[in-house]
């Protein structure tokens, strides 16, 4: 890195520290909508997989009138067995949990990643 690279990365980072101060908001409060999307018909699983649920491994339909909680859901691989040693090394299993307030029904699509 050149010196007049880091001279101005180093006067961004310095006046950043002296700028307005915003508290910042936890957890982010949630986004409420009057209306459902029009589901895009491109959106389809290439590779369906649930072992429990819907052979095809579908999201059952849900009804107009209906609030479906979303919640990111994550834990370490293997956490039952290691405890979080794999999180340090961001091995994570990760999933999204829908869950319908009409039924009390919970659903979740799930994947890992390193």
């Amino acid at each position: 890195m050149s010196l007049a690279t880091w001279l101005l990365l180093t006067a961004v980072f310095i006046s950043a520290g002296f700028g307005e101060k915003q508290q910042q908001v936890w957890p982010v409060p949630y986004k409420h909508f009057d209306y459902r999307p029009t589901p895009d018909p491109f959106c389809q699983a290439l590779y369906t997989f649930c072992p429990t649920g819907y052979p095809d491994g579908h999201i059952p339909l849900m009804k107009d009138d209906d609030t479906i909680e979303v919640f990111r859901l994550q834990a370490p691989v293997w956490e039952f067995k290691y405890g979080d040693l794999l999180g340090h090394f961001k091995i994570m299993h990760d999933a999204i949990g829908f869950r319908s307030s009409l039924t009390g029904e919970n659903y979740t699509a799930e994947w890992e990643y390193i």
